[in-house]
């Protein structure tokens, strides 16, 4: 008996072309390469494990902290369009999926799209971190009419942050998908560590340590508590950005307060360290915040909480799931910490129930469905 085309079709591993930052990177700019596009990147390699798709990898060039003549906007911009070509080639994808860092990478973008539309390509636009709509409007006329021009030609546009729907659909008229960063569901432990189990409160920062995420009142934040007499270990993971560096070089630290400086960790080891904790601070004041990784990873192992209202974070979490501070200061820092201490049980009250939420919403699971689903409706669109 002949099978319809259509169930043919279906039967049919599609390609899917992948295209972000690379894995591995020596001497990238801002956190040595190790940030949220990377991670992200990661876990689309990693765990994407659809039958009816499979991805393959395309590695656009980033900046370095040494430029030279390979780091040239023109140079590193023929390189990224040739590597998408011979991928294209090679591969023949059905969609090429973007992991858009629009600003200074729009050209390139732009270039993305219509080199899709000329192979016939679905073109996926995946919005990330928590810049684009302050960015989009304080652009000038030719890069808001390049954004826009890869915005109507868009298949499928993806969101990091809710608060983008409703911008998107006012200012291109376009529908797009709300699609949050996620954790693997092999990295999800059945339970989690207890809480508050010694004599010290354990605090960890994971991040690129520089003033944009706080790291500088995180610090003299629990150096007050420490003062006031709370017994606090606050353990630093990343990469050091240099004047934070020296700050803590000279700073004079209470005898309450342990302080280790770990330096930039493999993602591995810095979970495991995340695991030993009790709180998981992450006091952001970046403007480009988005719904940070560590967040979820923290949300995952069921850590207390303290963070600021950066980016996404008040779209995923309320009080009763995280403490958040009123403002980025140290003040503020060592009043959550305060908090924390005195009330252990509301603590692990509102970290049960961040796992919770984390656990229904932002798993590849649930949502590495929600985006073969999206992958099939534009698959089908082209064919009709």
């Amino acid at each position: 008996m002949k099978m319809p085309s259509s169930s043919i079709r279906d039967l049919k591993q599609r390609h899917v072309v992948i295209v972000g930052p690379e894995l591995f990177q020596v001497g990238a700019a801002y956190g040595g390469g190790s940030g949220g596009y990377t991670r992200n990147m990661a876990v689309y390699l990693n765990h994407f494990d659809q039958i009816h798709y499979r991805m393959t990898p395309c590695f656009y060039t980033v900046r370095k902290k040494a430029f030279g003549f390979s780091g040239l906007f023109i140079v590193r911009f023929v390189r990224d369009m040739w590597r998408f070509i011979l991928c294209i080639l090679k591969v023949r994808p059905e969609v090429a999926h973007v992991l858009a860092q629009y600003r200074t990478a729009v050209p390139r973008e732009l270039g993305y799209m219509i080199l899709c539309k000329l192979f016939n390509i679905s073109f996926v636009y995946e919005i990330k971190a928590g810049a684009f709509d302050v960015w989009y409007c304080n652009s000038g006329i030719l890069i808001r009419g390049m954004v826009r021009c890869i915005m109507n030609s868009s298949d499928l546009i993806l969101v990091e942050g809710e608060r983008y729907l409703g911008f998107i659909s006012t200012e291109f008229k376009r529908e797009s998908i709300y699609f949050p960063n996620h954790v693997p569901d092999v990295e999800i432990l059945e339970s989690v560590e207890p809480l508050f189990v010694c004599d010290e409160l354990r605090m960890v920062f994971i991040g690129y340590c520089y003033s944009g995420k706080g790291v500088y009142e995180l610090v003299e934040g629990c150096n007050l508590a420490a003062i006031s007499g709370v017994k606090i270990s606050l353990t630093l993971v990343g990469e050091e950005e240099g004047s934070f560096a020296d700050w803590l070089d000279q700073l004079q630290i209470h005898t309450n307060l342990t302080l280790s400086r770990l330096g930039k960790q493999s993602h591995e080891k810095a979970l495991e360290i995340l695991n030993e904790a009790d709180v998981f601070c992450l006091p952001s004041k970046h403007t480009g915040e988005g719904h940070n990784n560590s967040v979820n990873e923290a949300m995952m192992l069921g850590k207390c909480l303290i963070i600021s209202q950066a980016g996404f974070l008040r779209d995923i979490l309320s009080e009763d799931e995280a403490y958040f501070l009123k403002e980025v200061s140290a003040a503020a820092v060592a009043d959550c910490i305060k908090q924390v201490n005195s009330s252990h049980e509301d603590a692990r009250i509102k970290a049960s129930r961040s796992r919770d939420i984390l656990l229904a919403k932002y798993t590849t699971g649930v949502l590495h469905a929600v985006l073969v689903q999206q992958y099939n409706k534009i698959q089908e669109a082209g064919l009709s």
